[in-house]
């Protein structure tokens, strides 16, 4: 370990601060994360307790809040956002500085780390058998932030409109002017 360690360590959660405040300040971004990852990413938790009319609708959406379940939704989404990290680190590893690499060593010990704690609790989850687990629903809530975290800053998922103007401004086109 270098002398720097701890500062390195500093910044590195000090980014993190920042992305998660990014995450609740970017309201497009936390629209289309809500929307799309976790309302339509989930359908199959919810979509048959919400719109069945015989009653127990909330028992039937307890008992499909299962580990099951939520691994089922939450191995794909940290599957994509480590494959998608792992291509953008190779493709611009010339842009990274050596002052960038200490950090992104911890980034990599971090993600570890927080998929090991994930992998613990869907397995502390799924002893209980088919039903509700909080270790379940805290390891999926782990892999949404996770994926929050990681994606706030792509330009996939950010649309250029001036901060003046409530519909987006003259300047903004129509649906053309997302990135994707």
């Amino acid at each position: 370990m270098s002398d720097s360690t701890p500062q390195n360590i500093c910044t590195l959660f000090s980014e993190l601060g920042r992305r998660l405040k990014l995450v609740f300040s970017n309201h497009y971004f936390l629209g289309f994360f809500i929307l799309i990852v976790v309302v339509i990413g989930s359908i199959s938790i919810w979509f048959t307790a919400v719109f069945n009319n015989s009653p127990g609708r909330l028992d039937r959406l307890i008992v499909n809040m299962n580990t099951l379940n939520f691994l089922a939704f939450s191995a794909p989404l940290l599957a994509t956002t480590i494959f998608e990290k792992t291509v953008n680190i190779i493709i611009n590893h010339k842009e990274v500085d050596g002052n960038n690499i200490a950090v992104l060593r911890w980034l990599l010990l971090g993600t570890v780390v927080t998929i090991l704690a994930i992998i613990i609790l869907y397995s502390v989850g799924s002893s209980n058998g088919i039903y509700f687990s909080w270790c379940s629903l805290f390891a999926w809530i782990i892999s949404l932030m996770y994926w929050a975290v990681a994606n706030i800053e792509n330009p996939s998922y950010s649309m250029n409109a001036d901060s003046k103007s409530a519909s987006g401004g003259a300047d903004v086109g129509s649906a053309s002017s997302l990135n994707r």
